[in-house]
Formats: structure tokens, sequence, C-alpha cells
């Protein structure tokens, strides 16, 4: 968690904060995405996280990449902005957000992934073959990009 929410966190107690955070549909040739095995919940979810001040959302994304998988990606194009009730939650110490996710794409990287301090595992999937259980606002991200690949929905998802 970045140090500017902890300060916050000491003044306000558990009341809900916004926080806009990013996250990144990182695809590789064949169009599997690259998912990790998150340590702190034991669910798939995609790289991604909050953002820092003075942070832009682009730089967000593409260090969140870089922390989470070991990869660099720079071309990267925004595909959804996701708020509202369902984006509201609860942190198991009683912290509470809503959350503006920022949702972005990477059809392009270089390296190879890396398990991180926040990560049991990486591996990239079919969109048809997604793994459980899987972080669900990220489910819903991965649905909304399953259906644009497929020509049913176009970008940016905005909601």
């Amino acid at each position: 968690m970045p140090e500017y929410i902890q300060t916050i966190r000491q003044q306000v107690g558990h009341q809900r904060l916004l926080v806009p955070s990013t996250a990144c549909i990182v695809l590789n040739d064949d169009e599997e995405v690259l998912l990790e095995l998150r340590s702190d919940n034991e669910c798939w979810g995609l790289p991604g996280g909050i953002m820092d001040i003075g942070e832009t959302a682009l730089e967000s994304a593409r260090r969140e990449i870089t922390e989470e998988t070991g990869l660099r990606a720079d071309d990267l194009w925004l595909f959804g902005v996701y708020s509202g009730e369902s984006y509201k939650g609860r942190y198991a110490n009683g912290d509470e957000i809503a959350v503006v996710q920022l949702a972005f794409v990477a059809e392009r990287f270089v390296g190879e992934p890396l398990v991180g301090s926040e990560s049991r595992e990486l591996r990239f999937f079919r969109f048809d073959a997604l793994p459980s259980p899987l972080t669900p606002h990220h489910q819903e991200f991965l649905t909304h990009f399953s259906e644009y690949l497929t020509g049913r929905r176009t970008v940016p998802v905005v909601q």
C-alpha cells in the first residue's frame, strides 16, 4: 500500500477512501492473458495496483506490470474505466475503499515473466480456459475484453 494511503488512514481510520488504481491485460502473441496467483488472497488476477501521487495512469500501469511480473510494457492502451457500487470494498482489517479502476491492454512487452513478492505464480491463459478463483473485477474486465475481441463490444468501456 502506498505511504500516502497509510498516512491518510492514520487520520481517518477505516472510513471509505476513493482509491485510483490500474490493472493491465498483458497479452502474448497467441492472445493469451498473463495472470498472477496473488499471495495475499490466493486468487488469480491481472497485474495492477494503487496509483502513486504524481504518477500518470500510464506510469502506474507500467510500474505495476514491471513490479508484479518483471516485464516491461511501454505501448499500452486504455480499455476501460470501472467504478461505482460494485467497486466498493472492505479489507480484512476493516479499511473501506471505493476503487476507480483504469484497465489497460499491453499487446507487446519485453522480458520473461518473473514471480515477485506479491505472487505465487505467473502464467498465460486462453480466454476460454481462465483459472479459478479469479478476482471478480478482473473477471469482468476479461469478459468485456473477450467480447471486444469477438466484435461484440467497443472500447473504451466506461462504467
